[in-house]
């Protein structure tokens, strides 16, 4: 989460700012990525993952993409990084 929320300095109708980290892809025979579904379904499933959290919430939600280990941060998310909290991480292995 980030922005006024994180910060705290969220105003009674302020939206809720959710950053994603994406898992990588699936390597293809040579090693490099072959598919990758995590990317796909966050480009298919955005919006309706964006509807689906602001009807639970009761408020507008913003999904955003942050990168990667390895991928190139925009100036952006690092900025919004500053002040962000994380609010759940896959288990690594």
């Amino acid at each position: 989460m980030y922005g006024s929320r994180a910060k705290g300095t969220a105003r009674p109708d302020s939206d809720l700012d959710i950053g994603l980290v994406l898992v990588d892809g699936e390597p293809d025979y040579s090693g490099e990525v072959g598919t990758d579904w995590p990317l796909g379904n966050y480009t298919a499933f955005r919006d309706r993952w964006g509807k689906e959290l602001t009807a639970i919430v009761g408020r507008h939600v913003s999904l955003e993409l942050f990168a990667r280990s390895g991928e190139v941060e925009s100036r952006e998310a690092c900025a919004a990084k500053v002040s962000a909290i994380m609010l759940w991480s896959r288990a690594s292995g």
